[in-house]
């Protein structure tokens, strides 16, 4: 099964709104995949075959 780990920079409220969101988009697609999220730190820990990300803000 497909693999894909969703990561953000500062905490897990991004990571999971990207994985919200991919869920929507495969099941709209009728793909099956294993989803997670998690912070970057901890991104090495996973094995994955796909990696999301958000754009970094300008802000920062």
């Amino acid at each position: 099964m497909l693999k894909i780990l969703c990561v953000c920079g500062c905490g897990l409220g991004s990571s999971f709104a990207i994985e919200m969101s991919a869920k929507a988009v495969l099941k709209k697609l009728e793909i099956e995949a294993d989803i997670d999220h998690t912070t970057i730190s901890e991104a090495s820990a996973f094995k994955s075959d796909i990696i999301l990300t958000k754009k970094p803000s300008p802000i920062f």
